[in-house]
Parts: C-alpha cells; structure tokens; sequence
C-alpha cells in the first residue's frame, strides 16, 4: 500500500529500530560520546566502526532526521546541516574547484548571492542568467563549465525556473545539476525527479 507523506512520517519509527522500546526517536542532547575502548573510538573517527563521537559529527538525533527525510525523499542518504547557507558551502567546495564555472540562476536568495561571490573570490567563474528560459542557461556554457544552480522558486521573487528542461540540460552535458529546494520542499517536488543530484 502507497502511504502519503503525513503517514509515512508517523509511521517512520515503528519501521526502525527505537532505543528502549520508545514508540519515537528520542532527543540526543548529548555533545560527546564516550566508547568502552578506545580503538572503538579511534574506529568511528576513521569511519571502520558505526557510531558517535562528537555531535559536530552526527548524533542519534540527527541521524534519525536524516533517515526520515531519506525515506520521504525516496533517495540514498541524506546529510543534515545547521543552515542552509553551510549545506550549499559543503556542495560548493566538494564539487568545484578553482578555474571552475557555475552557472546560477540570477533569482536566488541574497545570501545564497554572497556565497557566489565568494565562489568567485576563490577563483570559481559564475554566470547569472534568467532561470525560466533554458536557452539562456544553455548559451551560457562553457567547457569548463560544471554545475547549473537554480532555486525551484525563487527566493524573495518567486520566478520559477524551467526545472526539468535543466535536468535534461544537465544530463546531455554531464554537469552536476543543483536544486535549492528550501521553497517547494520535498512535499511539492523531489528534485531527483527532474535530474538533480
């Protein structure tokens, strides 16, 4: 049977494991995790063993909000940060480097406009271009071009970018296709589903 989005999330724990038999999460507020040896620990900061050692690294908490928006969001995995604005700076400096160029829809958020410029600062070429027009996106392209950006509505204006028409855009030129989804949420679009990664 297909559950909505509402019941999925409630039903979300039961599916999964909860400490102590609780029927929910419970809240994590712990900072630091201690382990009975210290290979154990030593293992979680290699990434060789499952577990916590510092909430800057992941919590219980944030892990089950990151399962739960995988399972809502249909994909692989899911890695939750404090803003918005440090979720696009971690996406920026693992997929681009110096002498790279992005292509940005010039309707986004103010800061979101300021991280760009310090993209630039840092040796990234950015080109703004109208994000409802495909053909504009399209023409401007260059062959070091390796990502397009856009909002799925823009951020104060409300423009809507032509969202699938990227997607395939993206896929015949083999550039990372990025979606700032913060408006729409995955209630109204799955980003995945018009080709973004």
């Amino acid at each position: 049977m297909k559950r909505g989005i509402t019941t999925t999330l409630l039903h979300a724990d039961r599916q999964s494991s909860v400490e102590h038999g609780a029927t929910h999460k419970p809240v994590h507020v712990a900072a630091a995790y201690r382990h009975a040896d210290v290979n154990d620990l030593v293992g979680v900061f290699q990434g060789t063993k499952s577990g916590y050692s510092y909430a800057r690294q992941g919590t219980p908490t944030t892990a089950a909000l990151e399962n739960k928006i995988t399972l809502l969001e249909g994909g692989k995995g899911t890695i939750s940060f404090a803003t918005g604005m440090a979720a696009l700076s971690a996406l920026f400096m693992t997929l681009l480097k110096q002498g790279d160029h992005i292509v940005s829809s010039q309707y986004i958020f103010g800061n979101t406009n300021s991280l760009l410029s310090t993209l630039q600062r840092l040796g990234c070429e950015v080109s703004m271009v109208d994000a409802t027009d495909v053909n504009a996106v399209a023409a401007a392209v260059q062959p070091n071009t390796r990502m397009v950006f856009v909002e799925t509505i823009a951020n104060p204006g409300v423009q809507i970018a032509d969202l699938a028409g990227f997607g395939r855009l993206c896929a015949l030129l083999n550039l990372h296709y990025l979606v700032d989804n913060t408006l729409s949420t995955l209630y109204l679009l799955r980003p995945y589903l018009v080709g973004a990664v």
